[in-house]
């Protein structure tokens, strides 16, 4: 039985100033992360944690993100979790 689970999420964002201060953060797998100074004339960059890589080493994905990645990356996030606690 799969059961659909209304959800917002909200990333982590924050400048390149204060990202580079986080020298001991790795990012989960799938977890987004992004570089605000792009708000205003630029999009804003963004990083894809992989579990073991520390943000800073990350490379940026520099391209837009498909619908497919966006579900990929739930997937990722949901098989974390116990699915019969929903």
């Amino acid at each position: 039985m799969s059961k659909t689970i209304d959800a917002r999420t909200q990333q982590k964002y924050d400048t390149t100033v204060n990202w580079n201060k986080a020298t001991n953060f790795i990012p989960l797998v799938g977890e987004i992360i992004v570089y605000t100074d792009g708000w205003g004339a630029n999009r804003p960059r963004i990083k894809i944690g992989d579990g073991t890589t520390t943000v800073i080493n990350l490379p940026f994905t520099d391209e837009e993100i498909t619908e497919a990645e966006i579900d990929e990356i739930c997937n990722i996030f949901l098989a974390d979790f116990d699915k019969e606690a929903f």
